[in-house]
């Protein structure tokens, strides 16, 4: 069995569309979230570690890393969030002032149309499609800790419930919370929790 805790990075300041081509860092209270991280992952105790490139990421796992026995964390590109391009770092309102139909476009079709030098939704989903194949579902039984952002937590979410591309929208992802998930042998699939404060529970 593959048991998979998903955790969405902390708080960080910055406003706007932050994807994958912002590498902004986590808040001063984000970075006391990463804290308080650490006993609920010292508590779950993962035998591998999966984490995306973005400092937001690596900061909020910084804290537990520091101890000892820790697994290594395996820095994979798949897990960015979604590139937004032009759009990084700007609010909806500035994006509609200046690009407004283009804007209107990627709100009616996220899942084709991308933003201008972004990428799709679909090609979101595409990419944690093969890391989840290749990287856990082909991967060895044991504890993952996966450690991601809100566009490609929703995806493996959507992907393991067999809701589709569709299903992106039916999860919210808090900052700092994490989700659990059971792979079986058979591949049969259990959500155990979603949005779970790791401060407020163990993971035994």
């Amino acid at each position: 069995m593959k048991d998979l805790l998903l955790l969405r990075h902390g708080e960080h300041d910055k406003k706007g569309y932050i994807g994958g081509g912002s590498d902004v860092p986590l808040s001063s209270s984000g970075k006391k979230e990463a804290e308080q991280l650490v006993s609920a992952l010292r508590d779950f105790k993962p035998d591998f570690i999966f984490t995306s490139p973005m400092l937001r990421c690596l900061q909020s796992i910084e804290p537990f890393l520091k101890m000892e026995e820790t697994p290594k964390p395996i820095i994979c590109e798949d897990l960015k969030e979604l590139n937004f391009g032009e759009w990084e770092g700007k609010t909806y309102d500035e994006i509609n002032k200046t690009d407004k139909e283009r804007l209107t476009l990627w709100y009616s079709a996220p899942e084709s149309y991308k933003p201008p030098e972004g990428e799709s939704l679909a090609q979101l989903n595409k990419r944690i499609e093969v890391f989840m194949k290749n990287i856990v579902c082909n991967g060895k039984d044991g504890r993952y800790l996966i450690v991601s952002h809100g566009g490609p937590i929703r995806c493996i979410l959507s992907q393991l419930s067999k809701t589709g591309i569709e299903g992106h929208w039916l999860f919210q992802i808090d900052k700092g919370s994490f989700c659990r998930i059971n792979i079986f042998d058979d591949q049969e699939v259990l959500i155990k929790g979603i949005n779970i404060k790791g401060a407020e529970h163990g993971f035994n």
